[in-house]
């Protein structure tokens, strides 16, 4: 994972890019700062088709020796599944049409999204089945770790999203003390966001750490809305419990 012999994404986008996909196919980044696919800042990847993909980081475990002879083991901060690197440069629009997609980050990083105190565009979800899981302090679709990981905009408008954050974050929207922009879920899609340990929800805010105050914009969910983002206040205590549960499902069972 540590070879700059090896210093990329498993798939680097140069510009404005669709993915068609056909039959089983996987992909990792080859060094762990690099995500398993890269969208570059101002473009838009799009995927959709019949098939399958699974893409995630190269997972940073740096494995060294002691002074008394032992292997010792540490996670190193890595990049998103698809999206973000942790090079200090942000990453662009994501649109998933179709498709069985499969999604992890690594440490820091989210599943979908951006990485560990980098940017990413707006993430659309039209169809498909798409499993996304955020590594520890990110969430699974939206923003890595840290005050300066951001997300644009979230919208979910069809197909089946299954997305889990790591410690501290949101299945959708925030990691540890990140931003999020508005997240809008329609009436034709089904969304099932489970948070992670400590996050106080499983849509919208992670964990306020002591590095900064997480933000999110305005949620959305079918013809409701949860969240202002402008004001910063909850339409009701009753919605507001609903996206602190474990796992928000919806449409509600």
């Amino acid at each position: 994972y540590d070879d700059k012999s090896y210093d990329w994404a498993g798939l680097t986008c140069e510009g404005d890019a669709t993915i068609n996909i056909e039959g089983t196919n996987s992909i990792q980044g080859f060094y762990y700062k690099y995500p398993g696919i890269s969208v570059p800042i101002g473009k838009t990847l799009t995927i959709r088709g019949s098939g399958s993909l699974e893409a995630k980081s190269n997972q940073g475990i740096h494995i060294d020796t002691d002074k008394n002879g032992h292997q010792t083991t540490s996670r190193v901060v890595s990049g998103s599944g698809i999206g973000g690197s942790i090079t200090d440069e942000d990453c662009g629009n994501i649109v998933i049409e179709s498709g069985t997609i499969t999604a992890t980050g690594s440490y820091r990083s989210a599943g979908i999204g951006s990485s560990d105190q980098q940017s990413c565009g707006t993430i659309t979800i039209t169809g498909g089945t798409v499993t996304a899981t955020g590594g520890d302090y990110a969430a699974g679709i939206g923003a890595g770790y840290e005050f300066s990981a951001r997300c644009g905009n979230i919208t979910i408008t069809g197909g089946t999203v299954i997305a889990k954050g790591g410690q501290g974050a949101a299945g959708i929207g925030c990691g540890v003390s990140s931003h999020c922009g508005n997240i809008t879920i329609s009436n034709s899609a089904s969304v099932t966001a489970t948070k992670g340990d400590a996050s106080p929800y499983s849509v919208g805010f992670g964990y306020n750490d002591v590095v900064g105050e997480p933000t999110c914009g305005t949620i959305t969910i079918g013809d409701t809305k949860y969240y202002d983002g402008t004001t910063k206040t909850w339409t009701s205590e009753e919605l507001e419990n609903a996206l602190k549960a474990e796992t928000f499902t919806w449409p509600a069972p």
